[in-house]
């Protein structure tokens, strides 16, 4: 988002002409662990990571259920890791690992 809009938005003005400054939004945005900043830009957006830690499996039997997709994992190291199984539409099912590490050593 352009900080000259961000600087413009009515929660922002409430704080008063020196937090709608678009020098401060700016210092602050660049101090947040949780914005990135393109300074030459002016822009700022959530620093967000992408998450790859969810395997889909295709091709599945028709009328899967969850017990039988949980008894592939039975054996594997990465069992403490997995979240959540969700069989789904089209004979597919979504496998959720705690971390990206995990996901890719179950594949």
């Amino acid at each position: 988002i352009p900080i000259c809009i961000l600087a413009a938005h009515h929660n922002i003005t409430k704080l008063g002409p020196a937090s709608a400054n678009i020098e401060t939004l700016l210092a602050a945005a660049q101090q947040s662990d949780h914005l990135d900043v393109d300074v030459d830009s002016m822009l700022i957006r959530p620093a967000m990571k992408n998450k790859r830690n969810t395997l889909i499996l295709h091709d599945l039997p028709e009328g899967v259920i969850e017990e039988e997709l949980r008894g592939l994992f039975a054996d594997c190291s990465e069992l403490d890791n997995l979240c959540s199984v969700k069989p789904d539409v089209n004979h597919t099912a979504y496998i959720t690992m705690q971390t990206d590490d995990a996901a890719q050593s179950v594949a």
